[in-house]
């Protein structure tokens, strides 16, 4: 969190992403983190929380004793002060306490870090040419190439430790000799094993155990597919773009998927899986299927959508988001799954989206914006950061960092709602909080970081 090292150059095929680029691409947040003034300056104001301790005497009455004051017993001692913030003493449910409630030196008055902030900024990069569908997870990246490129498919491994300076450590792809034209189209996280769908073969597995030496897991499928894929657990759900339905697979052995099922009723281009459902983009909309039993799905729901355009299908537990190449993000309530609706969202045009909890990662020309969708019908700007010199495409979450693939190479930006918490009392404004005076003195202007 706040952590900005500087940037220097990326080791192998990657060229130096210089720092004076991330002085162009300036912070631009709004909506995830000001300071209590509306400045840089961390400010915080000053109180000393009291208490009262109960005790009860020999005869079963309840008496008040002040903590501050010494209370006589039997055998002359005398009972400790509560502890209180500010007493320099680090006491449970404080994260410091300097021994006073200065302003603005690091403690608030409330006893939180005021160093520790969600401040979204730009903290990294490097100039990788030509990235596709991402994941993130233990401090690697994984990418395909560019959604849009005919290249045959490699898969990069990039280390994200430092965020500061992400570093390519590996390539992988399958034996060159038998699979000449393999070209990667979606990507998926499973157990130490990342997943590639693409065509010739319809997808593979890469044992990531070792990031830094890939090693092939399982080769399977037809040769004439090229659709992404969805893992959730033990199964995986891939889709067709030439000519078939979507397939479910169990991948409890990932050097040995085991095929389940046929899922959708067309050709399906686009696929997700949350629960126990499944949704498939192709034919007349978007298709829900209940996978309760995955060897036997049930075809419950259709959303009647143009499915053509689809980029990414992501599900929460009652709604649907769709990323288009054209117009605006769509959503469909499915609450009931039977009759599912679509309905209208107030959120832009993006050819890609990431959920992470009751929050919406959409890309933009420059940068992203968050929204919060614990609400769905009615989301809410939670942030953005507009400053990325380039054009976002596609993006992955890490917390705290968010990874963005860009026609001008990754940039990593941290600390965006949602990615980070938002801590009371530590004088900076975190969404959802509305002001932090530094204290958590009740009716005096904020309280609970509430504008009252």
């Amino acid at each position: 969190m706040t952590c900005r090292p500087l940037l220097a150059c990326a080791l192998l095929p990657l060229s130096c992403f210089s720092p004076t680029q991330l002085d162009n691409e300036t912070d631009a947040s709004s909506g995830s983190g000001t300071s209590a003034d509306g400045t840089a300056t961390t400010t915080a104001s000053s109180t000393s929380a009291s208490s009262t301790m109960t005790g009860t005497t020999a005869g079963s009455e309840t008496t008040s004793v002040d903590p501050d004051t010494t209370a006589g017993s039997s055998s002359g001692g005398t009972t400790a002060p509560l502890p209180s913030c500010g007493d320099n003493n680090l006491d449970d449910g404080e994260e410091c306490d300097d021994g006073n409630a200065t302003v603005g030196d690091g403690c608030s008055a409330a006893c939180v870090d005021e160093t520790q902030t969600c401040d979204t900024a730009l903290v990294g990069g490097a100039n990788v040419p030509n990235l596709g569908r991402m994941v993130a997870a233990g401090g690697y990246l994984y990418a395909v190439p560019g959604f849009d490129t005919n290249a045959t498919g490699l898969l990069r491994i990039v280390d994200v430790t430092d965020p500061g300076t992400p570093t390519q450590i590996a390539t992988f792809a399958p034996d060159p000799e038998n699979y000449p034209f393999f070209r990667a189209r979606g990507i998926a996280m499973g157990d130490h094993h990342v997943w590639i769908a693409g065509s010739d073969p319809e997808f593979l597995s890469v044992d990531v155990s070792d990031p830094g030496m890939p090693v092939l897991g399982d080769i399977d499928g037809p040769n004439d597919i090229d659709g992404h894929l969805a893992i959730q657990g033990d199964l995986m759900l891939t889709a067709e773009s030439v000519g078939d339905q979507a397939r479910l697979y169990d991948i409890s052995d990932p050097t040995s998927a085991m095929f389940l099922s046929l899922i959708g009723s067309y050709v399906e281009y686009n696929v997700a899986l949350h629960d126990h459902w499944a949704f498939v983009s192709g034919g007349p909309g978007i298709e829900i299927w209940d996978i309760t039993v995955p060897a036997v799905p049930a075809l419950t729901g259709l959303a009647e959508i143009d499915p053509g355009t689809v980029r990414r299908i992501l599900a929460s537990d009652e709604t649907i988001y769709l990323a288009s190449t054209v117009g605006p993000i769509r959503a469909i309530d499915y609450s009931q799954p039977d009759f599912p609706q679509e309905f209208a969202i107030d959120v832009g045009a993006a050819p890609d989206i990431a959920l992470l909890g009751d929050f919406l990662y959409v890309p933009t020309t420059n940068g992203l914006d968050v929204y919060d969708v614990s609400s769905p019908t009615e989301p809410v700007q939670a942030g953005t950061y507009l400053q990325i010199d380039a054009y976002t495409t596609t993006l992955a979450l890490d917390p705290p960092f968010a990874f963005l693939a860009t026609d001008a190479g990754l940039r990593v930006v941290e600390d965006l709602p949602g990615l980070c918490e938002a801590r009371c009392g530590n004088a900076f404004v975190e969404y959802p909080e509305q002001c932090d005076d530094g204290n958590l003195e009740p009716a005096d202007g904020c309280d609970a970081c509430t504008d009252a």
